[in-house]
């Protein structure tokens, strides 16, 4: 089989993708990429995705299209690609959002062979931004368009968690899309670590945004007991990245508050298995936000870690059936500390065991043999 994965992101840094090229060449398929960069996975044609940039009054030109509802007009501007691409007879193309599936039919039309389309939404592309007025007003009726014309026309939708698949089913009455979490690969020799009686490690890593909770987390060490804890984050954003250094500025007044280095992806698991509690406060300021199950989540867990979050339903469910750690009654910085103040050292080693036990479990393998599955299921229809 011959399948195409189209994103406009760096495969080298995106984790879901990564897993596709890597699953699927081991089922013996033969995988292509279009993407801004990939530079480190196994396909075996990498073609370039442009994403074209603009000068300032083209940029308004494209905003009064927004405004105009000329959705067409305004797609037909965003992406390119490589016009050398070879003709290359795909079975299966596979577009990571919305943004990338007219180019996938745009593929498809120029093949003799009749290629399927999987959309692969990740979460609920409709409310993506929708804390952002200017988003709301002028892109979210784009994406409502997009997701009207094209979500009943491919053969195949894949997302991230069932409250969302089936979110998208209500609403744009189509079957309910498949269910792939993104769940990363067992690593065999990752224990829990010891933890000490005297010193509490916790740690939060990934990107940090104004509305992703990250000064909560930084507020909840007023609440906790600074001889016994400490946080450590792990964040990728830039060093003059102003919104970083607030951040910085925020948590300079704690001296049990620590920033380290941000490791590569395959390093994330064996790097935060040094720490004892994972921690999340995400408020659920978008519908995608209120019901996220995100990477990080899951990484804890691999990463034989206990976990603290708000009370996030998607990641409540988990926390409570594998008993890994505590969920705080809101996502307020001191409801978090309340439940994390109150841990003794064995409830912690217990958590972590949990974790270590639910990683058996929950881990690539088995959701990317759902994914290899639902590809074959489309292939076949």
């Amino acid at each position: 089989m011959n399948i195409l994965i189209i994103s406009k992101t760096v495969i080298d840094n995106d984790p879901r993708p990564k897993r596709q090229i890597e699953y699927f060449t081991k089922n013996l398929w033969k995988v292509d990429t279009m993407s801004s960069r990939d530079s480190k996975s196994s396909a075996i044609n990498k073609f370039p995705l442009i994403e074209l940039s603009y000068s300032k009054q083209y940029t308004l030109w494209r905003l009064l299209l927004l405004f105009c509802r000329q959705y067409d007009r305004f797609y037909s501007g965003s992406l390119s690609y490589n016009a050398t691409l070879p003709l290359i007879e795909y079975d299966i193309i596979i577009a990571h959002d919305l943004v990338t599936v007219p180019l996938a039919f745009k593929i498809k039309e120029n093949q003799e062979k009749t290629a399927k389309i999987i959309i692969d939404l990740h979460e609920y592309l409709p409310s993506q931004r929708e804390n952002s007025l200017l988003w709301r007003w002028f892109y979210k009726p784009y994406v409502n368009y997009m997701s009207k014309k094209y979500l009943p026309i491919v053969n195949g939708n894949v997302t991230v968690n069932t409250t969302i698949a089936q979110k998208y089913a209500e609403q744009f009455s189509i079957p309910e899309p498949a269910v792939v979490r993104n769940i990363p690969k067992g690593n065999s020799r990752v224990k829990p670590s010891q933890v000490s009686e005297d010193k509490i490690k916790l740690v939060h890593h990934g990107v940090a945004f104004p509305s992703r909770g990250t000064e909560e987390m930084i507020k909840m060490m007023e609440f906790l007991d600074p001889k016994r804890f400490e946080l450590y984050f792990i964040l990728v954003n830039k060093d003059d990245d102003p919104y970083f250094v607030k951040l910085k500025k925020q948590a300079s007044k704690f001296a049990n508050i620590h920033f380290m280095k941000p490791v590569s992806f395959d390093q994330i698991v064996p790097f935060t298995n040094q720490f004892d509690i994972g921690i999340f406060l995400l408020p659920p300021l978008t519908y995608n936000y209120q019901f996220a199950l995100p990477n990080k989540f899951f990484e804890y867990l691999h990463a034989c870690l206990a976990i603290a979050i708000g009370p996030s339903p998607e990641m409540k469910k988990l926390v409570d059936e594998y008993n890994v750690g505590v969920v705080s009654v809101d996502f307020k910085a001191k409801s978090l500390a309340l439940e994390i103040s109150k841990l003794s050292k064995a409830e912690i080693e217990n958590f972590k065991n949990n974790a270590h036990s639910a990683a058996q479990i929950l881990n690539a393998d088995e959701e990317m043999t759902k994914y290899t599955d639902y590809v074959k299921k489309v292939y076949n229809s």
